[in-house]
């Protein structure tokens, strides 16, 4: 039987700790017509691990499946081809991810992330920006989430507040991703500046509570 003194702190223990890690990133000049499946193969999922989400972002507002599995878009308020999606998938390193759009995609990208320890398939926050120039986005992250973001651009982009994935020209366009780990909790400021006049932004933020 429990007595008092094993009932100090009972229920109250801190969440887990997420790990979120970057791992591979394409682009395709290759065109999507409205409703059109795009099939991304040999796409590098990282180690498997028996708790792992896997995080896309991409050019899609309809459905993706990673390896299979069908994928929780984290967040549908954003514009269509800002899109950062997930599900839990813990085999394959190589493999298959497939995203459909509802309007028609000239290029597209696909980011990957891999993260442990997430309990719920779902964003805490999501914001999200389609200009001006220069957004500052400010979200909420539980300590020990992360936040995971992507931006569209005609020059390169600097981040502040997160750290640069990746930043890669197809045609005329930069795509570009970024990501961190959160220590500590409260609202974080997320700016993406670039020479263009405008820039697609999407943020999203994970993490348990």
């Amino acid at each position: 039987m429990l007595n008092i003194n094993d009932l100090i702190g009972f229920g109250s223990a801190s969440p887990v700790p997420i790990l979120t890690s970057y791992v591979s990133g394409y682009v395709s000049a290759v065109d999507s017509a409205a409703g059109v499946t795009r099939n991304w193969t040999t796409v590098n999922l990282g180690a498997e691990f028996e708790d792992r989400v896997i995080i896309v972002s991409t050019r899609a507002d309809t459905s993706v499946t990673i390896n299979g599995v069908s994928a929780t878009r984290f967040n549908p308020d954003a514009k269509s081809d800002r899109g950062i999606w997930g599900a839990r998938v813990p085999t394959g390193t190589s493999v298959t991810v497939s995203t459909t759009g509802s309007i028609m995609i000239p290029r597209s990208y696909l980011f990957v992330y891999s993260v442990a320890n997430l309990v719920t398939l779902e964003a805490i926050d999501s914001q999200s920006s389609d200009g001006p120039n220069n957004p500052t986005l400010n979200l909420y992250v539980p300590a020990g989430g992360s936040i995971i973001a992507n931006s569209a651009s005609t020059n390169v982009h600097t981040w502040t507040g997160l750290t640069e994935d990746i930043d890669s020209l197809v045609e005329s366009v930069y795509y570009s991703g970024a990501s961190a780990n959160i220590s500590d909790g409260g609202s974080k400021a997320v700016q993406v500046t670039t020479a263009a006049a405008t820039e697609d932004v999407a943020a999203i933020s994970i993490g348990n509570i």
